[in-house]
Order: structure tokens, then C-alpha cells, then sequence
């Protein structure tokens, strides 16, 4: 399933990095949250990047952010 696809409802942002952190290659495509918990929940270098990135998408309009509740969709104004 394509990223774009996975975030098609709001997401808990560490779903979200987690879901990013498949699609680009980091984490196996077999991974389960489970797997890599600690490096998405915890701070860490890959963690803190996947969360970047998640931002730098939103500031691009691909993403947005929902704050009070902390999740991210996919722009439903991008095409997928």
C-alpha cells in the first residue's frame, strides 16, 4: 500500500513515522509498529528525522497536521 494511501484518514503521528519510515526503506516492509516502537517512541536520530520530515511534508502542503490532536493525513487536495 502506497503511503498516500496509509495516511488517508488522520493518523497518530507515531503511526505516521512509522508508515514513513516503511515507505522510504528504514524500517522492513514486513515491520510491525511493534518492531520499531522504541526507535519511533524514544528520542533517536531516525525518529527525530522521520518526525522532520512529517513536518517539512506539512509545510509543503502534502501532508496536514492536525495540532490538538497531534496526527497527519494526507493533503486530500494532493493527488495520490
Amino acid at each position: 500500500m502506497r503511503f498516500s494511501e496509509e495516511l488517508a484518514d488522520w493518523t497518530d503521528w507515531y503511526v505516521a513515522e512509522f508508515l514513513l519510515g516503511r515507505a522510504l526503506g528504514i524500517f522492513p516492509e514486513s515491520a510491525q509498529f511493534q518492531d520499531v516502537e522504541e526507535v519511533v517512541l524514544l528520542p533517536s536520530p531516525v525518529g527525530n528525522a522521520l518526525r522532520g520530515v512529517l513536518e517539512h511534508l506539512t509545510g509543503a502542503g502534502i501532508l496536514e497536521n492536525h495540532d490538538k490532536s497531534d496526527q497527519y493525513r494526507w493533503s486530500p487536495r494532493r493527488t495520490r
